[in-house]
């Protein structure tokens, strides 16, 4: 095959134009009448070897115009073919056997930068959805703290950010339904929840997300339905448990909810939250005995024991509640030792849970202890009238009876229905010898409950004290026809 510069010369002879290939500029010889050639082609085609003495037309045209070398500049550039200008090439005979290959040539540069922008582009959109989908992850985290926080108002921004840079993850909507739950907003939950179905159609937290919104709309029936869907996909997850079993006992089933949770607690590394739900199961069956030894297990299994005051959140309830209940069963030195070291490492206790351990302190003759808890109670509760109403007590039995006045004073102002607080009013005045006052608060008692007791016998006193005897007798009799083993009236009746 002849030279390059050998077939450009033969061309000059003949027809430059002929000869130059598509892109080449022909410039003056210095100090002489020759053409030269030089090579300006476009880069594209930079660094083919045209090995033929006819010029090659350029077949391969660019949609864009960004000229840069390198594969990696031809991102998004897609080439067509300049058929015009190849078609003399496929219909011409071969001159001296090259233009085919260059042909070839021209068309494998061609091909290559195509593929080469191709793959490109695969690449970067599949790097692009990988990226979206941390940032999405990201995002959810974000979101699902907030909601634990209980800022749920960011948590829906910071999730529908998450949504919108990766909408294909069904736990993003189940977040995002859970904060309009918590809002209130059903029908926008119901919404995203179906949205969360076509992402993942078959997860249990679908169904349990379900059951919220219908339990949330009083629909326990189909709450209960969902629930039991999600625990049948999942057996491991024990919220799904939890939230059948209570919505069993809403439903007026507690037996069966209690044998649910018996039947699958050992499946379940418990945190305390199994034993806590049979005992609030046992209490809304009446069955204080049975509620108390699951709470103390809850207690123990949740690290509660002794380390209470340093752990927040769950401790506090089951705490608090053990400690009601066991004053309540008169279990009164275990509430001391639960409640008293509660109760001083804490500015905000409860009322009830103030109570419960002052009618402790005063069922084991700690009344100073009772007297001080309960000031302190009544400064910043001052309208706590279980608070008053067990100071009256403490005083009363401290022979301290200018409180115990003051306090009874207030409480029959505060609770005029209340039977208790007229009774505890009249006993203070009939201790402090003024008749009448006592008198009053005695009839202000039987007349809303005539059928108490103590108040018949309280008034019959006051009246055999101003000389009254037959009517008091009367209320005598009257206290024995309510209850035969009422000693007191034995008493009063028998002659002296």
């Amino acid at each position: 095959m002849p030279h390059r510069r050998q077939c450009l010369r033969e061309c000059v002879k003949s027809d430059v134009a002929a000869c130059a290939p598509a892109g080449w500029v022909a410039h003056r010889f210095s100090g002489g009448g020759h053409e030269r050639f030089t090579n300006s082609r476009p880069p594209r085609l930079k660094g083919l070897s045209i090995k033929s003495s006819v010029a090659i037309p350029n077949v391969a045209s660019p949609l864009v115009g960004d000229e840069k070398h390198g594969c990696a500049a031809h991102k998004g550039r897609r080439y067509r073919l300049n058929r015009q200008a190849l078609k003399p090439w496929v219909t011409r005979p071969e001159r001296d056997g090259a233009p085919s290959k260059a042909i070839l040539a021209v068309l494998l540069a061609v091909l290559s930068v195509s593929g080469c922008s191709s793959m490109h582009t695969e690449r970067c959109e599949q790097a692009e959805q990988n990226w979206n989908h941390v940032r999405a992850k990201i995002k959810y985290r974000l979101a699902n703290q907030q909601f634990q926080r209980g800022q749920i108002e960011a948590a829906i921004d910071t999730v529908n950010e998450a949504i919108a840079t990766d909408d294909s993850s069904a736990e993003q909507f189940l977040l995002l339904a859970h904060c309009y739950i918590e809002q209130g907003k059903i029908a926008s939950a119901r919404k995203t929840v179906d949205q969360a179905r076509r992402c993942a159609p078959h997860t249990p937290e679908v169904e349990y997300t379900c059951g919220l919104i219908a339990e949330h709309t009083g629909q326990l029936e189909s709450a209960l339905e969902h629930y039991h869907l999600a625990r049948a996909h999942d057996e491991n997850t024990m919220d799904y448990l939890v939230a059948e079993a209570e919505c069993l006992a809403e439903l007026g089933h507690p037996e069966e909810a209690a044998e649910l949770i018996s039947e699958n607690v050992n499946r379940f590394d418990s945190d305390g939250t199994l034993e806590m739900l049979l005992a609030q199961i046992a209490l809304l069956i009446g069955d204080t005995e049975a509620a108390i030894p699951n709470l103390r297990l809850a207690m123990e299994r949740s690290g509660c024991g002794t380390t209470f005051s340093e752990k927040p959140g769950g401790c506090d309830v089951l705490i608090e509640e053990l400690g009601r209940l066991l004053s309540e069963s008169g279990q009164y030195a275990e509430t001391v030792s639960l409640l008293r070291p509660y109760v001083q490492s804490r500015a905000d206790t409860p009322s009830s849970v103030v109570t419960a351990l002052c009618t402790a302190y005063l069922s084991t003759n700690r009344v100073g202890e009772a007297k001080q808890l309960l000031r302190d109670e009544l400064r910043h509760r001052p309208g706590n009238t279980r608070c008053m109403m067990l100071l009256v007590q403490a005083s009363v039995m401290t022979g301290d009876w200018m409180t115990a006045r003051r306090y009874a004073e207030q409480l029959e102002r505060l609770t005029p229905g209340d039977v208790q607080a007229h009774l505890l009013h009249g006993f203070i005045c009939w201790k402090q010898n003024e008749l009448p006052a006592a008198e009053e608060s005695f009839r202000r008692a039987l007349s809303i409950d005539p059928a108490d007791t103590l108040a018949h016998c309280l008034i019959g006193q006051v009246l055999e004290e101003t000389g009254r005897r037959v009517t008091a007798g009367e209320h005598y009799r009257r206290a024995l026809q309510i209850d035969p083993r009422c000693v007191w009236a034995k008493r009063l009746l028998e002659p002296t």
